[in-house]
């Protein structure tokens, strides 16, 4: 008998809770799940301020899309919200579709009051007929800077020469935070170990099934218990070690709030489906969660898994069983159904249905001796809807007649092992007709996707030679010997090395937000006391004495990775502290702060000579905070 299986790890000691013992429900969070090779990442959004007081156009994740399209290709750009704060993030995703085989980067627009970073693509091409189509989405992560409506404009992408342009998206960034719709609430947890009463955070590893046939899907559930808030800390999710199986990720990620121990807690559940590929005990290795805060550090691990995977039953299997494990489906026809002799004709036999599609096998083609046959081609279209893999697999192959006639295809059979029944089935196609009609001669076929063309003549005659050579001079040194050919040997190496560390720097760049706010940290503050120095020349010292704190606010939110919004100057000190900075710099600051304030609320202008030494102050500053040490541990 099939059952559920639970293993729980308490958390380690670390963060405290409240004084009573009790803390309080931590607010709704949502968890963006990034890949980074094997690793995963859950970026935690920041939490809910109590002072918003109206709900923003039901702040659940709108889709905006905005679609150019013509001559056969659709250029859509979309956004994941219209209206956010500034410590939010919004996702910018361009997609291209269409006949194409190769899709350049779009050119964006010039996005004012957004930072920018490239979050990669997804892409998916097919062959149908001998054309190709494809569907590319390009994905930019925009943090915004700024308060009010922005408008972002049309990104381009030129293919073969025609341009193509996405309409304008209109949004609104908010001061403070904007709230995100509460999680459901769900029963308590039944039979939850009494030890995990009073812990303030800990995760669980789960499968459905403890024994499940070769190729049965087992879904994998890692769950992170939230008991306080975490104020903004990093999170970082590992996969566990799946040898002996084969993996999919099962998006999206599900939150909501349970009981367990006679306690609330939020819960974040991240989902992957296991098909086991051996026979025998299977091992899922633990999982753990990277906990990182501002002054300290956790671990959360779970406890490994074993599933039980079981051999498919031999007895009342068919012989054409070929290792499909699933509920299926199957469909087959021609791309068209009259030809001629020596015309290409492409027969297709689909799987579609409930299962892993990817591991079902080619099938075999009928044999057809007035036919001549190419190499089969595959495609695959796979989903995850309500957590269960499925998918389509549609196999192409092409057949040349060689005679004309009527000619019936059999019909396909597909022989699959359907798991929830215990039980062998078969699906098969209907057969079909095709007309072939006399046409062109044996020995000149169409190959598909050419055309045939005119013969050029590219000379007259034969090209005689010369009995007699002409007179030969002397080269010079050979180019081997040249000392400047050599040393540019000896330097190839050098360049190879370099351009594989830019490569891989800029990568980093793109893809690890933490990494970029670090490393542009100081350019953006300079480029802001720059912009506060013209702004006191041109006589407006509130709007300068603003750019500065904002300079040293920026600039210290982006060493710790945290939103600038909200961020308080007993934080900032602290940090700064911790991170080992002396007291003239700790002072430094503080006096930066203190004039700052003045400058900004006081009812009389600051002079120019208090803005000249704040100016200094605070470079003197952000040069003295460089040398501390900011890089994530």
């Amino acid at each position: 008998m099939k059952h559920r299986s639970q293993h729980i790890t308490k958390a380690r000691e670390g963060i405290p809770s409240t004084s009573s013992g009790q803390a309080p429900d931590p607010p709704p969070n949502r968890w963006i799940l990034q890949s980074s090779g094997s690793k995963l990442r859950l970026i935690h959004s920041r939490w809910i301020g109590p002072f918003v007081a109206i709900w923003l156009l039901g702040a659940s994740c709108l889709l905006v899309p905005v679609v150019y399209a013509q001559g056969g290709v659709s250029f859509t750009a979309s956004v994941d919200k219209t209206t956010l704060s500034l410590d939010d993030q919004l996702t910018l995703t361009l997609t291209v579709e269409g006949q194409m085989r190769s899709v350049p980067e779009p050119r964006l627009p010039a996005l004012e009051g957004f930072q920018v970073y490239s979050s990669g693509r997804s892409q998916q091409f097919s062959l149908v007929n001998g054309q190709f189509s494809a569907s590319v989405a390009f994905n930019y992560i925009l943090q915004p800077m700024t308060v009010g409506k922005h408008s972002i404009g049309s990104a381009e992408i030129t293919l073969d020469g025609q341009t193509y342009r996405t309409q304008p998206i209109e949004v609104e960034i908010l001061e403070g935070r904007v709230p995100t719709p509460t999680p459901p609430e769900q029963a308590p947890a039944a039979g939850a170990p009494p030890q995990l009463a009073g812990q303030d955070l800990f995760v669980e590893a789960v499968v459905d099934k403890d024994e499940a046939y070769i190729g049965e899907q087992v879904t994998y559930i890692f769950r992170f218990y939230q008991g306080v808030d975490l104020f903004g800390a990093d999170l970082r999710y590992s996969k566990p070690e799946t040898t002996g199986f084969w993996t999919e990720d099962l998006p999206p990620q599900n939150q909501y709030y349970q009981v367990v121990a006679g306690r609330r807690y939020l819960v974040t559940e991240v989902k992957m489906g296991l098909f086991p590929t051996a026979v025998g005990d299977q091992t899922v290795g633990p999982a753990s969660l990277r906990i990182e805060g501002f002054f300290s550090g956790q671990n959360l691990k779970t406890d490994p898994l074993t599933v039980q995977a079981l051999s498919l039953p031999q007895e009342g299997q068919p012989a054409d069983f070929g290792g499909a494990v699933g509920q299926y489906q199957v469909t087959a026809w021609l791309a068209k159904s009259e030809a001629t002799v020596n015309e290409p004709v492409t027969l297709s036999f689909k799987v579609s249905g409930i299962g892993n599609v990817q591991t079902v096998p080619e099938p075999p083609w009928p044999e057809l001796e007035s036919f001549r046959s190419y190499e089969a081609k595959s495609t695959t279209n796979t989903s995850t809807e309500n957590y269960k893999v499925q998918g389509e697999k549609t196999f192409e192959k092409l057949f040349i007649p060689k005679e004309a006639g009527q000619y019936a295809i059999p019909p396909f059979r597909l022989t699959y092992f359907d798991p929830e029944a215990g039980a062998y089935h078969t699906a098969e196609t209907e057969s079909l007709a095709l007309t072939v009609k006399p046409g062109a001669p044996e020995g000149s076929p169409v190959a598909p996707g050419n055309q045939q063309q005119a013969v050029t003549l590219v000379g007259r005659d034969i090209r005689h030679i010369k009995a007699a050579p002409p007179v030969l001079r002397d080269q010079g040194q050979h180019l081997y010997h040249n000392g400047l050919f050599l040393s540019s040997w000896a330097l190839s190496p050098l360049l190879v090395i370099g351009a594989v560390l830019y490569q891989r720097q800029r990568q980093r760049l793109r893809q690890d937000v933490r990494y970029a706010r670090l490393r542009r940290a100081h350019k953006m503050a300079r480029k802001r006391l720059a912009r506060a120095k013209k702004l006191m020349k041109g006589q407006d010292s509130k709007a300068s004495y603003r750019e500065v704190a904002r300079a040293i606010t920026s600039y210290l939110a982006d060493k710790m990775n945290v939103p600038a919004a909200g961020l308080r100057l007993e934080e900032m000190t602290r940090e700064l502290e911790r991170r080992g900075a002396d007291q003239q710099t700790v002072d430094r600051l503080n006096r930066c702060w203190e004039e700052c304030d003045l400058g900004r609320f006081a009812p009389v202008a600051g002079t120019p000579e208090a803005m000249v030494s704040l100016l200094a102050e605070a470079e003197e500053f952000i040069v003295s905070s460089e040398g501390l040490k900011w890089a994530a541990k």
